[in-house]
């Protein structure tokens, strides 16, 4: 593998761990994940994966230049 896309393996991990701290945050303090007000949480998770997978895929499709 290339380093760039090493860095964005990490980077991709990196977003999507950070992007479920909503949800352990909410569900640690006792709320019901289940509620319609509640679940509005679940979006930041939805976002920073598909930040990350798109990150991780530009990486991967990017030509070698010059490496």
């Amino acid at each position: 593998m290339k380093r760039h896309q090493i860095v964005a393996i990490i980077l991709g991990i990196v977003v999507a761990g950070v992007s479920f701290l909503p949800v352990i945050i909410t569900a640690s303090s006792g709320y019901n994940l289940g509620h319609p007000n509640v679940v509005k949480v679940f979006l930041y998770p939805i976002i920073g994966v598909a930040v990350a997978a798109i990150i991780v895929f530009v990486s991967f499709s990017r030509g070698d230049k010059g490496e």
